[in-house]
């Protein structure tokens, strides 16, 4: 079911950016790459016996940056009751929750601000042209 969950997400991800049908199935199959599961091999958590959070975090990131590029009170609602599952599966996961709601932060404050003042503000670029 969770894995379901996350290629649902994936895939809406994949709709939102007009991804063919092929690359929309190989982008699904990301949360069954065997090795996805023990790469964060030990660390602050060890998530080789998570493997349901792993799934999860992944369909939360998908769907995150889905929402970000299109909102919708449907995908703001699926959002939230993925994370709101994510949470709930293991008691401790909010701050990969935050690290993996980052990305999406950051292209919704750089599309509301321009991504030339996130520059700036950031020292990355000189104020001047």
């Amino acid at each position: 079911m969770l894995l379901l969950l996350a290629q649902a997400a994936i895939v809406t991800y994949c709709r939102t950016f007009s991804f063919g049908t092929v690359r929309q199935i190989l982008a699904a199959l990301l949360p069954v790459i065997p090795g996805a599961m023990y790469a964060w091999d030990g660390g602050i958590a060890d998530l080789r016996r998570d493997a349901q959070l792993v799934i999860l975090l992944t369909g939360c990131l998908f769907l995150s940056l889905a929402y970000v590029a299109a909102p919708s009170w449907k995908r703001g609602v699926a959002l939230g009751l993925l994370f709101g599952l994510t949470q709930w599966s293991r008691d401790n996961a909010a701050a990969m929750m935050a690290i993996i709601a980052l990305p999406g932060i950051v292209f919704a404050v750089s599309a509301v601000v321009g991504w030339a003042a996130c520059q700036r503000s950031f020292g990355l670029v000189s104020g001047r042209s």
